[in-house]
């Protein structure tokens, strides 16, 4: 009877850890051993800080990297830290204020979901000054849409002038 307290102290320790962000199975033996009060390290204990490489994403409250563009844990886009530099000190040689305009007046009216959530990914690579990946989604983006249109027209020329 007294064994299964403590294995129960164990369990209720290592919950309460792992909800902090810490090792489960690590508290899970110190609230065995030390049972009941191992039980109230864990509630007494803070919770796990962030890395200095990570932030919060605003979403899920979960930790991220910081230069992730997309949540891992919700999936959902994460705001850039950054502010938008749009002076040409911040931009490589064949971006000019045009290509800057053109990109960041946003995601056009009338296009599908699927268009949108490439079109504002590539957005947040282009913030994050990632080009090549804001490339790949503007592609995404354009191999959604009928070639034809006019957002596809806006899609290629944003495709040229950024590769």
């Amino acid at each position: 009877m007294i064994s299964l307290f403590w294995v129960l102290c164990g369990i209720a320790a290592a919950m309460v850890a792992s909800q902090k962000g810490k090792n489960g199975c690590g508290w899970f033996l110190l609230g065995f051993l030390l049972g009941p009060f191992g039980l109230i390290f864990a509630l007494i204990s803070g919770k796990e800080a962030p890395a200095e490489n990570e932030r919060k994403c605003p979403y899920c409250a979960e930790f991220v990297k910081k230069e992730a563009v997309v949540c891992k844990h919700c999936g959902r886009d994460l705001p850039s830290e950054n502010p938008i530099d749009t002076t040409s000190q911040g931009q490589p040689d064949n971006i000019n204020e045009d290509t800057y305009t053109l990109i960041f007046k946003g995601v056009p009216r009338g296009v599908d979901d699927l268009v949108a959530h490439h079109w504002t990914r590539a957005i947040r690579f282009c913030e994050s000054k990632k080009y090549r990946l804001a490339s790949e989604q503007f592609r995404y983006a354009l191999n959604a849409l009928p070639k034809s249109s006019e957002h596809a027209k806006t899609l290629n020329s944003i495709i040229e002038r950024i590769s």
